[in-house]
């Protein structure tokens, strides 16, 4: 029986819980709602494959993961901490945490739309810009 419920929970938490707030057994796992604006990045490169070398994406966030692994592909994508950011945020998107926004929304250059999402349990929610003039 313990066995039983053992392996309950492990398919709860691998294959249907992965990213519930409730399940005490995951840690760490990026949201569901958080991967329809990273598809639509990937999905604009699987058609343009030059997008991968072009395409500027700038993060500014004091824990970028998973993003490195989600957009490793991209050549030009900033990673900036708030020691590091630049005085002009730009590019296609602009990802940064939204305890930051504040302070770092004011340096984007350029029309964007913008999206809150929650990437992991434990961090902050990540705003996206996404440039709208281009």
């Amino acid at each position: 029986m313990l066995f039983g419920h053992s392996a309950y929970q492990s398919f709860q938490s691998s294959y249907v819980n992965v990213d519930s707030d409730d399940n005490p057994f995951v840690y760490g796992q990026t949201y569901r709602e958080f991967m329809p604006p990273i598809q639509g990045i990937l999905e604009k490169a699987k058609a343009d494959p030059v997008l991968l070398s072009t395409m500027r994406i700038s993060v500014v966030s004091e824990f970028t993961w998973p993003l490195p692994y989600l957009l490793g592909e991209f050549k030009k994508v900033g990673y900036y901490t708030t020691k590091n950011a630049p005085p002009a945020l730009e590019g296609e998107y602009v990802f940064m945490d939204e305890r930051l926004d504040s302070a770092y929304s004011g340096r984007l250059i350029g029309k964007y739309s913008r999206a809150v999402y929650r990437a992991r349990q434990w961090a902050s929610p990540m705003v996206i810009y996404t440039r709208l003039d281009q």
